[in-house]
């Protein structure tokens, strides 16, 4: 059960991964999402059943009858939820049917310290059966904060496909050239959703110190999002010009 869907979103690629590699004679898995997107077509490419139900918003509480009539029909046991919106619907859904809820948190956003959304939260915790962080400070930033308590979590840090990067000395080379690395170069890539949670602008204020250590560093940040236009503003000043026409898609 996905919160949202983005084109080329993290927590999209590793949910379609994770089912994809689900044992079948133990799972039957089937995916929600609250709306049709690309990324989709891995799911159905996987020969997973979609559901399409929009249960984002307060106002999708009109869905959530839907959502109750699917865990039924396909007699699901168990609800694995990725995000805080679908974590608050999974965990009404276990106090009307008899699922098993777990809910996978990416990380735990500043506006989630306010009094309604951390009664929420509150809430998922009390209704779900283990609470996953993928990686250690998440786990503790919950804690913290009065989430969840500690014995009701697990850290489990997402997994990557890395046959996918596997490059032979040819397809190196010709990427080096189409961004215009030269042989003695180091190059340093860092790749995401151009967001301010993801810190990317921590990345771009330090390559005045990293080139200064490492004189032969080049400094690559691919994504999309909309942090783009102050990241190109902050290269402009430390590199003398900034050329936003390449774009990689994963």
């Amino acid at each position: 059960m996905l919160s949202d869907v983005k084109p080329f979103g993290g927590a999209e690629h590793s949910v379609a991964d994770l089912v994809r590699n689900l044992d079948r004679s133990l799972f039957a898995p089937h995916v929600l999402v609250p709306r049709d997107s690309p990324v989709v077509s891995r799911f159905r490419a996987a020969r997973v059943p979609v559901h399409v139900i929009p249960l984002t918003r307060a106002r999708d509480i009109v869905n959530f009858p839907r959502f109750l009539s699917l865990l039924g029909k396909h007699r699901i046991r168990l609800v694995n939820a990725h995000g805080v919106r679908g974590g608050f619907y999974a965990a009404l859904a276990r106090r009307v049917r008899p699922v098993k809820v777990v809910v996978c948190e990416r990380n735990l956003q500043p506006w989630r310290g306010q009094t309604l959304p951390r009664a929420l939260d509150r809430f998922t915790a009390h209704n779900n059966d283990v609470r996953i962080g993928v990686s250690q400070s998440i786990v503790d930033d919950m804690v913290a904060a009065g989430v969840i308590a500690r014995e009701r979590t697990r850290v489990i840090p997402g997994g990557v496909d890395m046959t996918r990067f596997d490059v032979d000395a040819a397809g190196r080379e010709r990427a080096r050239a189409r961004f215009g690395i030269a042989a003695n170069e180091l190059a340093v890539v860092s790749a995401g959703r151009l967001h301010p949670m993801k810190g990317f602008i921590d990345l771009v204020n330090a390559v005045p110190r990293i080139v200064k250590s490492v004189p032969n560093a080049r400094i690559i940040v691919a994504g999309e999002g909309e942090e783009r236009g102050v990241l190109e503003a902050n290269c402009r000043p430390q590199r003398g010009r900034f050329d936003p026409t390449h774009r990689v898609r994963a």
